[in-house]
């Protein structure tokens, strides 16, 4: 039986793509304009993972506030400060886990984004 082995990409559509461009940048990820044959987007790699922002499609969608898109960050104090500058809601103070320290913010699509800064190198699934 097949089976997934890892996240190879991760598309995010975007009511105002240039703010959330702006927020993402903000807390360290490095998005460069694409197109790929295809609508303007910014991509970045994260980890190897595809990370695209899209403008809308013209697509209805509901509330996003169920998609979560955790990022590790080497500075979180710095990326949270960050994304409060540009008005992000923050939605978790940091708090301690065990294996870092997490923040949680919203993005300009009501998704929540994650922080985490990593006190340990993570081989497997998150620990509970």
């Amino acid at each position: 039986m097949p089976f997934a082995s890892s996240l190879a990409a991760l598309s995010l559509t975007c009511k105002d793509l240039d703010a959330s461009v702006r927020l993402y940048r903000a807390v360290g990820v490095d998005l460069k304009e694409a197109r790929h044959g295809g609508p303007l987007h910014y991509a970045a790699s994260l980890g190897g993972v595809h990370l695209a922002l899209l403008g809308q499609d013209g697509v209805e969608r509901g509330a996003q506030s169920g998609t979560q898109v955790a990022l590790l960050v080497n500075d979180l104090e710095g990326s949270l400060n960050a994304a409060r500058a540009l008005g992000a809601p923050v939605l978790q103070a940091p708090a301690a886990r065990p294996f870092g320290v997490t923040a949680v913010v919203e993005d300009p699509d009501g998704r929540r984004l994650e922080l985490v800064a990593m006190r340990i190198e993570m081989t497997g699934p998150m620990p509970r």
